[in-house]
């Protein structure tokens, strides 16, 4: 049985290609991590994103059902709900 030596030339091949395969695109799909949440805690976070929202508007009044709905979709988004 012969045993077959690595020349540098082989090797310098072997690394070229390992680099080539570390290099491929991997595809990697996000995992949706859904928090269990109470009713109440959704209310509270909700209500307190709502207020974040008002405050950044300049605390004018008149837009608070549209506030309301934009921090419920901003955290239902944020817990993967």
């Amino acid at each position: 049985m012969a045993v077959k030596k690595s020349t540098p030339a082989a090797k310098a091949v072997s690394a070229v290609s390992a680099v080539r395969e570390m290099s491929k695109p991997v595809e990697v799909k996000a995992a949706v991590v859904k928090k269990a949440v109470s009713d109440d805690q959704l209310f509270n976070l909700t209500r307190e994103k709502a207020y974040e929202l008002y405050i950044k508007r300049g605390c004018s009044a008149g837009d608070s059902l549209k506030d309301w709905y934009k921090a419920e979709e901003l955290v239902k988004k944020e817990l993967g709900l």
